[in-house]
């Protein structure tokens, strides 16, 4: 394959074509994906959603942050599922908008009939200008109120991948944090000040890690997520980071605590948030248990001291 290193081109006026002069180029024969460069620094929502579709969005979160496969399971990929629902709502706005608009035009014409038929004016120019005169009327305000609404939906669009980039990068700094505390806590052996998770609290970011250490990589459940987004704040924030910095390294090491925060936690946090969703299951039940994990992570996230220390079981 030829790859080309330079090319120049010169505007040929009597043709009015560009012209190529001169090239210089090499005669490739390796793999073609060493061809791609990983770009690097921010970047927008539609090349982050470009690198997801074509998986090479791992290479862009090592290279550019040094979070392997081990970190990046915390984070959340990017959702499709809320530009759908705006779709499909825009979609029935302009249903809507159609439906209404040709209603009103019949309306007009049967009134104009309605009244012409019983007149000399029957066929007239004035009747028939009046006519067209309201439904130009009425096409100009469908006219308006659909280009509104496409307007609305570029706007709530623009809204929600500006959204779920911050949240990437979001989740990004505090793993991060994480991965660098953690190295630090691992350099000196496990002893003295370094802390193991060092998140920000007040970040509006937040990874569930607890949840993703269990789930590994299924990713996390739509309708925790939903709860999470909707019931999670500051202090209460704080205090599952608290909680994790202990739990998580625990079920690192003992299957027995993994498998408590699984079926004491994880389980009944999903059975719960299906029934509250959707009305579906037994989740119900689990509503007292559901609470009072929000109660300690909300105790915890007041100035409460977390006293054991994770670094002790390394």
């Amino acid at each position: 394959m030829k790859v080309y290193t330079e090319v120049i081109y010169r505007w040929d006026d009597d043709t009015n074509k560009l012209v190529e002069e001169s090239s210089q180029s090499y005669d490739y024969e390796g793999d073609v994906d060493l061809l791609q460069e990983t770009p690097t620094g921010p970047q927008d929502y539609t090349k982050l959603w470009e690198m997801q579709q074509e998986g090479s969005l791992s290479s862009y979160l090592e290279d550019e942050f040094g979070l392997g496969e081990k970190y990046q399971k915390y984070l959340t990929s990017f959702q499709k599922k809320p530009f759908d629902i705006m779709n499909q709502q825009y979609g029935d706005t302009l249903d809507k908008l159609q439906m209404s608009t040709g209603q009103q035009i019949n309306t007009v014409m049967n009134e104009t009939n309605q009244v012409a038929s019983k007149t000399d004016f029957f066929t007239s120019g004035t009747v028939n200008q009046a006519l067209e005169s309201q439904k130009n009327q009425l096409l100009n305000s469908y006219t308006t109120d659909a280009t509104s609404a496409n307007t609305s939906l570029d706007s709530s669009i623009y809204g929600e991948q500006e959204t779920q980039v911050n949240k990437l990068y979001s989740d990004v700094g505090n793993i991060v944090r994480l991965k660098q505390a953690d190295s630090a806590g691992s350099s000196n052996g496990g002893r003295g000040d370094a802390k193991w998770w060092d998140l920000d609290p007040g970040n509006d970011g937040l990874c569930c890690f607890i949840m993703l250490e269990i789930e590994d990589k299924k990713g996390l459940n739509e309708d925790i997520r939903k709860f999470r987004d909707l019931n999670m704040n500051i202090t209460n924030r704080a205090g599952y980071y608290k909680l994790a910095q202990v739990v998580v390294p625990l079920m690192r090491k003992n299957k027995l605590v993994k498998w408590f925060f699984k079926y004491l936690f994880v389980v009944p946090a999903k059975s719960w948030t299906k029934w509250h969703y959707h009305g579906k299951g037994v989740g119900k039940v689990f509503g007292p248990l559901t609470r009072t994990w929000l109660k300690l992570f909300t105790y915890l996230g007041k100035n409460h001291k977390f006293k054991i220390d994770p670094r002790s079981y390394r």
